[in-house]
């Protein structure tokens, strides 16, 4: 039985996502490296961070000059039904 060669992807290939390792067999690793779908796997290479939140955090709206008008805290807002209100 012969050993597998293990690559990391560099594209999506046939279920496989970018930084996924798996072996092959040697002339299908070598094709996989040869056309750059993947890169030889180096068990010393700096591995990515998983999850986790983004480094910069999105910006915060912008204040309005109008103050925002809100039902009471735990007060249901208001419903108003046009057919009951009163006609002019």
């Amino acid at each position: 039985m012969s050993e597998l060669k293990p690559v990391t992807f560099a594209k999506v290939w046939r279920g496989y996502n970018v930084g996924e390792t798996a072996g092959f067999p040697d002339d299908v690793a070598d094709t996989l490296v040869s056309n750059g779908t993947a890169v030889v796997y180096d068990e010393n290479a700096a591995k990515p961070k998983r999850g986790g939140r983004a480094a910069t955090a999105a910006p915060k709206p912008a204040a309005t000059s109008a103050p925002v008008s809100q039902a009471p805290t735990g007060a249901p807002a208001p419903v108003v039904d046009p057919a009951l209100e009163p006609k002019p």
